[in-house]
């Protein structure tokens, strides 16, 4: 079994997460690209080293998330807290 890291460590990386499912989320701003520039800003100003970014054009409905799932993978692996950073929560969930 895997050891975790110690919970009382201060996160410092994330990975971005930004999705989108829709031409409708698209059309009212939410593209991808907007998405990780709003993250970048974000993690910038939380001082989180940014180990890797996520841009996903899939829908979570249809329960085909293979690269939600390759990204809470990746997560697990690491060895120091890692936070995942999205434009808002509804962009992770459904799965």
């Amino acid at each position: 079994m895997k050891e975790y890291y110690d919970s009382s460590e201060i996160c410092k990386q994330c990975v971005l997460f930004a999705r989108v499912s829709t031409e409708d989320q698209y059309n009212k701003g939410l593209s991808n690209q907007s998405q990780l520039t709003f993250l970048n800003e974000y993690a910038d100003k939380k001082g989180f080293k940014i180990i890797k970014v996520y841009d996903i054009p899939e829908s979570s409905t249809k329960r085909q998330r293979k690269q939600f799932f390759e990204m809470l993978d990746f997560v697990k692996s690491q060895t120091h807290k890692t936070a995942i950073v999205a434009h808002c929560i509804d962009r992770l969930q459904r799965t």
